[in-house]
C-alpha cells in the first residue's frame, strides 16, 4: 500500500515580478500553509519523501508546511523538471520513486496538478486551488505500478473549504 499527497503551491503574488519562477508567496499564502498544516496534522499523515518543483513558491510552500508539520529538510527533494510540469512528467517522477518510500508528497503547479489528481483518482475536480491538497491511497507495492484511476481519494481539502 502506498500513499500519495498532491499539493498545489500556496497563494502567490500576481503582479510586480519579472520572472515567474521567482514569484513569492503572499501573506495569505503563508497563512494558508499554517491552516492546511493544522488540517493535515489531524490525518497523522507524514510523507517519507516530498518532491517539489524548484520554483520559489513551491520551495516556500514546502518550507512553511514543513515548519508546522516537522518535515525534515533532507526529506525534501527539489526538482527543476517539476516546474510547470504536465501530469505525465509528474507521473513519471512518481513512478521513479524508490519502492522503500511508502508515503510521498508532491508540491507543484497547475494545470499539471489538477490533471494528475483527475488521472490517478476515483474522483474529478475542475481545479486544485492554491494550497489545495488531495491524499490518495494506492493499492500498489511499487510506485511504477501507478496508472490511471489507481488511487482512492482519502481526503481532499483547500484553505477556503468550510
Amino acid at each position: 500500500m502506498k500513499y500519495l499527497l498532491l499539493i498545489r503551491h500556496a497563494k502567490t503574488e500576481q503582479n510586480g515580478f519579472d520572472n515567474d519562477f521567482e514569484r513569492k508567496l503572499t501573506d495569505r499564502g503563508e497563512e494558508d500553509c499554517e491552516l492546511m498544516s493544522d488540517r493535515l496534522k489531524k490525518l497523522k499523515f507524514k510523507p517519507d519523501l516530498i518532491k517539489i518543483s524548484a520554483a520559489k513558491r513551491t520551495r516556500q510552500t514546502a518550507k512553511q508546511l514543513g515548519k508546522h508539520l516537522d518535515w525534515k529538510k533532507d526529506s525534501i527533494l527539489k526538482l527543476e523538471k517539476l516546474y510547470l510540469a504536465s501530469h505525465k512528467v509528474i507521473l513519471y517522477e512518481i513512478a521513479n520513486t524508490d519502492s522503500d518510500i511508502d508515503s510521498l508528497a508532491i508540491i507543484g503547479h497547475n494545470p499539471g496538478m489538477t490533471e494528475l489528481f483527475n488521472y490517478i483518482g476515483n474522483a474529478t475536480i475542475d481545479n486544485l486551488p492554491t494550497c489545495g491538497m488531495g491524499l490518495f491511497k494506492l493499492d500498489i507495492k511499487n510506485w511504477n505500478e501507478i496508472t490511471a484511476h489507481k488511487g482512492k481519494l482519502e481526503w481532499y481539502n483547500w484553505p477556503k473549504k468550510v
